[in-house]
């Protein structure tokens, strides 16, 4: 296939995919007549400051920032289903000259229907987000410019009996940027699993997957990969999963196969404290043109200071061959009345490439009003 066939099929895509969103959106709605529907809207104002908003290690750029944002959700729910519709639009403007004012956007379609047997789920979003947002745990590559994303996930799990149940889930997304220094590509994978109940707090799991990444100028990638899960809850407020696999990643420059794992826990001692954190080693599609390799780790933890106010503290880390990214961010949140939210909150983040290291820091400020 030439690169002008490649892009063609681009284009193609992009027109199949918003086609396919609005054919389902509009069965949904035509079949759920029956759902309890509620709407949510709302509107939010962001101040920032950031010290180095680029990552640069030799041009850094000190702006502050404003962000005005809209959104709104209609959620319906009858005894078997839910349906979720939700928009969100976004305009980021800065104080520095050199860098473009952004408008972003968030639409999202997500449905789940449960039957004795037979649950089923449909995920469908069109994002628009700034690659200044998008590339920090992807590439790296922080510029001005939008990743513009089309997925479309529709999945099934069936259950045999009371232990057991087998599942299946397609993925296709279609990835886009407006500048230069990033690859449009695709990310199509399918996924079957089996899991079994050992009892009533520990199940295993068995899962293959095959996805197909391929890059605008038609650099196809291949990965074939099995994992095996097993999910431990040791108490109320204690849960674990625990995953380890083997890939085999097919490339044009050659093959390789590895390794894989995933550790997940969950923690909640009440309803004022919450602990996630998880460490993960695999394969991501990417903006850079390939499959790469990332060790990733994610840790968040939620602690009600009182009934109207909150304390978040959070950390989010990548490493490649290439570079290594983290974060730290430290924020709040006081419920002013039940339609008006304050937050603020303090990141900092470090990035180490081939050019050499970077930090910053970054203040902000926002006022919400959503609507109940």
């Amino acid at each position: 296939m030439s690169p002008d066939t490649a892009k063609h099929n681009f284009g193609l895509n992009k027109f199949l995919l918003p086609a396919a969103v609005f054919a389902v959106t509009y069965g949904c709605w035509n079949s759920a007549q029956a759902y309890d529907w509620t709407n949510i809207y709302g509107t939010s104002l962001t101040l920032g400051f950031d010290d180095n908003y680029r990552l640069d290690t030799v041009n850094e750029i000190d702006t502050s920032s404003t962000n005005l944002g809209v959104f709104t959700r209609l959620e319906g729910s009858s005894e078997i289903s839910n349906l979720e519709l939700s928009l969100s639009v976004n305009n980021q403007s800065f104080s520095d000259s050199s860098i473009d004012e952004q408008t972003g956007y968030q639409l999202a379609l997500n449905s789940s229907r449960t039957g004795e047997r037979l649950d089923s789920f449909l995920d469908v979003s069109l994002d628009s987000v700034s690659t200044a947002d998008s590339e920090l745990l992807d590439t790296g590559t922080l510029v001005d410019g939008t990743r513009e994303s089309v997925s479309f996930s529709p999945g099934i799990s069936y259950r045999l009996n009371e232990r057991d149940s087998i599942s299946a889930n397609l993925t296709l997304q279609d990835v886009s940027y407006d500048t230069v220094s990033l690859t449009d590509y695709t990310d199509n994978s399918l996924t079957l699993g089996w899991r079994h109940g050992l009892d009533e707090t520990s199940s295993i799991a068995v899962s293959l997957s095959t996805s197909v990444y391929e890059t605008e100028t038609n650099i196809t990638t291949d990965t074939n990969s099995l994992n095996l899960g097993y999910e431990l809850s040791v108490s109320a407020q204690t849960s674990y999963d625990f995953s380890i696999g083997y890939s085999e990643i097919d490339r044009p420059a050659g093959s390789v196969s590895s390794g894989t794992y995933g550790i997940e826990m969950n923690y909640r001692s009440d309803d004022r404290n919450n602990f996630l954190a998880s460490v993960s080693n695999g394969y991501e599609a990417s903006g850079a043109g390939e499959v790469r390799e990332e060790d990733r780790l994610g840790v968040r933890w939620n602690h009600g200071l009182s009934e109207r106010a909150q304390l978040t503290l959070s950390a989010d880390g990548v490493k490649s061959d290439l570079r290594d990214y983290y974060s730290v961010e430290a924020g709040s949140n006081y419920q002013y009345s039940r339609e008006v939210n304050l937050a603020a909150s303090y990141r900092f983040r470090q990035q180490s490439d081939a050019l050499g290291s970077a930090d910053s820091s970054t203040l902000l400020f926002s006022l919400s009003y959503s609507s109940l």
